[in-house]
């Protein structure tokens, strides 16, 4: 049985899914604080076995994702799921899903925003799209991003607590279209291939949608081709 290692962010846990799968399924090792958040999602996946704590003795032959920090450095710039099988010589598909087994919560909201504190572009999303469509849309994130949010915007939509990554990933599994920036909530979006759009960090465009439905621009169009507001 193959074991994995990854000690990185949590939405690079994600991306590195994909290679996890080009190789074969095992038990993942990662740190204590992202099994509290993230280990029932992984332990849902039908290609982890067990999700154990990193400060474990290892297996012998442990593949190692910790290099992929380094692919993150070279140009051109690559995918985040490219810098991970890359890292351990695989190749991917990452313009199908790769989250699977995720039920999707009952909540009445068509749009649901992610966005955190960094990774913001100046120009590609007009926020104030969303007003005519405020009262079917909610916010998925820390409270601080949520009134960070609010207060860009000017207007109040719903907050959703989450308190899982689990809980998080069937809120955007029931969205019919995410929007958000480069974080781990776009990151599960991008795994589950929802109908999405990305604020693009262009000084760093390392999550770009891959296959259908993933879009880097919000208007009017395409909020109504996939919602019904």
């Amino acid at each position: 049985m193959r074991s994995y290692l990854h000690n990185g962010a949590l939405g690079d846990i994600i991306y590195s899914l994909p290679a996890v799968i080009a190789m074969g399924s095992g038990t993942y090792y990662t740190k204590e604080k992202f099994i509290n958040i993230i280990g029932s999602l992984l332990e849902m996946q039908p290609y982890i076995d067990e999700v154990r704590n990193c400060t474990e003795k290892l297996p012998d032959g442990c593949v190692d994702f910790r290099g992929y920090r380094s692919f993150t450095r070279k140009e051109p710039l690559k995918h985040l799921v490219e810098c991970h099988s890359e890292a351990i010589g695989v190749e991917v598909n990452y313009s199908d899903p790769w989250l699977f087994n995720i039920e999707p919560n009952n909540h009445i909201y068509s749009i649901v925003v992610g966005r955190s504190l960094r990774y913001h572009d100046k120009e590609d999303i007009d926020w104030g799209i969303l007003k005519h469509y405020r009262h079917y849309a909610c916010f998925v994130g820390f409270l601080e991003e949520y009134k960070a949010f609010i207060n860009k915007i000017g207007f109040r939509i719903a907050y959703m607590h989450s308190t899982s990554g689990l809980t998080l990933a069937s809120i955007i599994k029931r969205a019919e279209l995410f929007i958000g920036n480069q974080s781990f909530a776009w990151s599960l979006a991008e795994a589950m291939k929802v109908p999405r759009v990305l604020e693009v960090y262009h000084k760093n465009p390392d999550t770009m949608p891959c296959g259908r439905d993933g879009y880097v621009y919000l208007d009017k169009s395409l909020i109504e081709r996939y919602t019904n507001g």
